[in-house]
């Protein structure tokens, strides 16, 4: 067993093994012994209780993380590990024996008992170092004879770099008609891309042996340099375009992919798929004007593309999607749009974005509901300076024609004394609204809760001041909008507060908004003691409510009060004291960390 709660043990289970009381034959339990247990109970629980074990294997085995995991159990392999002491770490490597002849049936009997378990399987590409190549050549024969992981559903590849992704070779050995989801994983550094010389072998294999498949992650780009991948190199390449396969996926609904699907001729191949609903295009991290200078070439048919519904763009260089909204098949019917900008050069990303892209937006896709705009994307909160673009009244008022329920606008501010107003009475039946950079007073929270009763999830920055004692508890009261789940806000300086203002600001947003918690965005600078004085306040808050329950019943407030949303002295005061006492309890270990309080991300300062 490893120390992911992969139980490989096959310990025969009979009669003399404890039964389970029913009541604890429930799956969400055994999934928390699984996940948080020791080796050694969750292993002792296995062979000692039937039932248990008929529980815990499928949890156990449903998400794999890293193939060497399932290799272990073919009979011939044997894993050998390499300690450096110097290092401080080892390297385990799989041994093969017995390869003389072909594989055998009677090899896999132990894979054959938890294969069926495997739904998820991710295979982090660092470990194809420790395999020997009979290992690898011997599962290829495994495959070919029957499907190894018959109920996997999902596929991931994470490689480090392109050279160990070997896409084809893993696609031959667990691809089947029970693979609904195959990707190639990409947040920051190197996309993983295959190379011209193998998109078309490794598409058609993906079609032919994933018949059933419904997202697509694939990354290739046009008049790319050769990638010799360490095992894909050995299968025979197909000289066809890939877009010739491509064209075969017919039951695709989402592809992630990179520049080669916005070539006319890939454009051509998606707007004949007819269930593709959403299409997510990630641009190189360094793209220049010479990237796309191939993408403006091409026409689409008036049916192409009859059920795409979402367009996303990732790093959008600028000029990078102009061509796009040129072709009405492809834009004219979406409901979702996301763009992430690049933002080198700053300036002019930004100009072209505000006076050419979102104009050419919202004149060709009327039908636009959820729209996410980020500018200056590959920056990080709490580390520098992320440019803060001016939204512009020009630009607002564009988007403001459009019929949103979420909207989603990161690093740009708008400008003026109406900027509430415009937020809070332009769309009345958002769910979502996240301006992430935006100010906001404490106070004027109630104006969202009157305006936008669908509101579920609101990211503004609050700027954590005392709420004026004007306030009119009693009107809030009748704001209830329980619809509300989440307030976002870097709540920076929460810590700040003193316990009797803390508790005004508890009160009143637990009035208005009682089923949401607080939520901060993740940041560098949660490391820093007065950032961790900070959320550990807002956890005092989440969590306060059931300790205010309890006090309820200890002083005897009347339930009635408490539904109209009207606290007596003693709750406040509860509250008060509660946030006190962590934070004095807190501040003094803390401030013993050799490191600046505090550090503020540009979201936080003043506009």
């Amino acid at each position: 067993m490893n120390s992911q709660g992969f139980i490989t043990t096959t310990y025969r289970i009979d009669g003399t093994s404890a039964l389970m009381h029913s009541a604890l034959q429930v799956t969400e339990i055994v999934q928390m012994v699984c996940r948080h247990g020791s080796n050694k109970d969750i292993i002792h629980l296995a062979i000692t209780c039937q039932d248990l074990f008929h529980i815990a294997i499928p949890i156990a085995w449903e998400k794999v993380k890293g193939v060497l995991q399932l290799i272990k159990l073919i009979r011939t392999v044997v894993v050998d590990e390499e300690k450096f002491p110097f290092g401080n770490y080892t390297i385990t490597t799989i041994v093969s024996l017995d390869f003389s002849g072909p594989p055998k049936r009677e090899y896999l009997d132990r894979w054959q008992i938890y294969a069926p378990f495997v739904r998820k399987l991710e295979i982090v590409e660092e470990e194809s170092t420790r395999f020997h190549m009979g290992t690898l050549s011997a599962l290829l024969s495994y495959a070919q004879q029957r499907v190894l992981l018959p109920n996997l559903t999902k596929l991931a590849l994470s490689p480090k770099e392109p050279q160990a992704m070997n896409y084809l070779f893993w696609v031959k050995v667990f691809g089947s008609s029970s693979l609904r989801d195959l990707r190639a994983t990409y947040h920051s550094g190197e996309m993983p891309i295959v190379s011209n010389d193998r998109e078309s072998t490794v598409i058609q294999a993906i079609v032919k042996q994933c018949p059933n498949l419904t997202t697509l992650g694939f990354f290739s780009y046009p008049c790319s340099e050769k990638i010799e991948n360490e095992y894909d190199r050995f299968f025979i390449q197909y000289p066809y375009p890939m877009q010739n396969f491509l064209s075969r996926a017919s039951s695709l609904t989402t592809l992630i992919g990179s520049l080669s699907f916005l070539l006319p001729q890939s454009l051509d191949a998606l707007g004949r798929l007819p269930n593709l609903d959403r299409l997510e295009i990630y641009y190189p991290p360094k793209s220049t004007r010479q990237d796309i200078d191939d993408l403006r070439k091409g026409t689409l048919s008036p049916t192409a593309f009859p059920a795409l519904k979402a367009l996303v763009l990732n790093n959008l260089i600028q000029h990078g999607a102009d061509f796009l909204w040129d072709l009405p098949p492809l834009v004219s019917k979406l409901t979702t749009v996301e763009l992430k900008f690049n933002p080198y050069p700053r300036r002019q990303q930004n100009e072209w974005a505000l006076r050419e892209m979102i104009p050419k937006l919202c004149d060709r896709s009327p039908y636009i509901s959820e729209l996410l705009l980020e500018f200056d994307c590959d920056s990080q909160e709490g580390i520098g300076m992320p440019h803060m673009c001016q939204f512009t009244d020009t630009a607002f008022g564009l988007i403001a024609q459009l019929s949103l329920t979420r909207l989603e606008v990161m690093h740009a501010r708008l400008a003026g004394p109406d900027v509430l107003f415009k937020l809070t009475r332009t769309w009345p039946n958002l769910e979502v609204l996240r301006w992430t950079a935006q100010h906001i007073k404490v106070q004027e929270l109630q104006e969202f809760a009157l305006f936008l009763p669908k509101l579920k999830h609101l990211a503004v920055e609050v700027n954590m001041m005392p709420l004026p004692e004007e306030v009119d508890m009693t009107y809030i009261a009748n704001l209830k909008r329980r619809e509300m789940r989440t307030l976002e806000s870097g709540l920076h300086k929460f810590s700040d507060l003193a316990g009797n203002d803390a508790a005004r600001i508890y009160w009143y947003l637990s009035v208005m908004w009682p089923n949401a918690r607080l939520e901060t965005r993740a940041s560098h600078i949660d490391s820093l003691p007065g950032r961790r004085l900070d959320l550990f306040c807002v956890n005092v808050v989440n969590h306060m409510e059931p300790l205010v329950l309890d006090m309820q019943s200890v002083v005897g407030v009347h339930p009635d009060n408490f539904s109209n949303g009207i606290y007596d002295d003693a709750v406040q005061n509860y509250v008060r004291v509660m946030w006190d006492a962590g934070c004095k309890f807190m501040r003094p270990q803390l401030e013993k960390i050799n490191a600046p309080w505090r550090m503020l991300p540009a979201e936080a300062l003043p506009p």
